[in-house]
């Protein structure tokens, strides 16, 4: 079993990624699985500026099934560190 987590996002020039997933890998523990990482690259050119589109996808594995508010928590969590940016999709799901 395990805690699959997988999130895209829409991120400002200067936008500290690499921060970030340090700040994400804290929050799951040392013996989360990177799956993929998508460094900021170009995407996206608007009148409010230059946004770069990023993403990863993560496992932790699990011993036993958390409740849905600790995965509610987790999730919470990796919003607020993104939270002056838009937020493609995040998904936190626990799989057998």
């Amino acid at each position: 079993m395990k805690l699959a987590i997988d999130g895209v996002f829409y991120v400002k020039e200067g936008f500290n990624f690499e921060k970030v997933l340090k700040e994400i890998l804290k929050i799951l523990g040392e013996d989360t699985k990177i799956l993929s990482v998508e460094y900021p690259e170009l995407a996206l050119i608007s009148e409010f500026g230059y946004y770069y589109r990023c993403g990863f996808m993560f496992d932790k594995p699990l011993k036993e099934k958390p409740s849905k508010e600790e995965i509610e928590n987790i999730k919470r969590k990796i919003e607020e560190l993104f939270k002056d940016e838009i937020i493609y999709t995040l998904t936190c799901e626990v799989l057998d």
